[in-house]
Formats: C-alpha cells, structure tokens, sequence
C-alpha cells in the first residue's frame, strides 16, 4: 500500500452514536488517510452548526442536516456516502 497524498486535510464533523461517523473514520483508517476530528456533544450546538451549513449551502450541494459532515481541503463534501464516492473519483485505488 503506498502512502496516501498529503495534500488532503480532512475535518470529521462528528457526535457521540453516530454509524455514519464511526464508518467514516473506518473507511479512512483503512487507507491510512489522517483526519482530524470536531464532536458536537451539545445538542444545541450541533443544531446550530447544521443551520449555519444550511444557511452556507448552495442548491446542488450534499444534504445539511445529518452527521457526519466532512470537508475535504476545507470544502464540505458531505457524509459518509460523499466521502466513499470522492475517493471512488480522486484515486482511491492508490491506498
């Protein structure tokens, strides 16, 4: 397996009990990609950082209102799905 690219920055927007969550961080693990991680433990805090992403989000972007919400290179890309489907596209056979 060689070593995944540097140039990607990856945030996990996350919370306590979440599948999609832990499947992300698995999915990267598995490849050896680094991460970093941001837990919303607060209710209201996450429901707020979910409305300012709502507010942020243009027509054609991934759902707003779940968790994970991951960015990549500081782009929000969306969840889980989003996150198998960008490396599908962006070389993930290279892991």
């Amino acid at each position: 397996m060689s070593s995944p690219p540097k140039d990607f920055d990856i945030l996990i927007h996350s919370k306590e009990d979440c599948k999609y969550c832990k499947l992300s961080k698995e999915f990267l693990d598995e490849r050896g990609i680094k991460y970093k991680v941001e837990n919303h433990l607060d209710k209201l805090e996450r429901l707020e950082f979910l409305e300012e992403l709502t507010m942020e989000a243009k027509r054609n972007d991934p759902p707003t209102n779940t968790f994970p919400q991951i960015f990549i290179n500081g782009k929000r890309i969306g969840g889980y799905n989003e996150l198998q489907t960008f490396f599908s596209f962006n070389g993930d056979n290279d892991f």
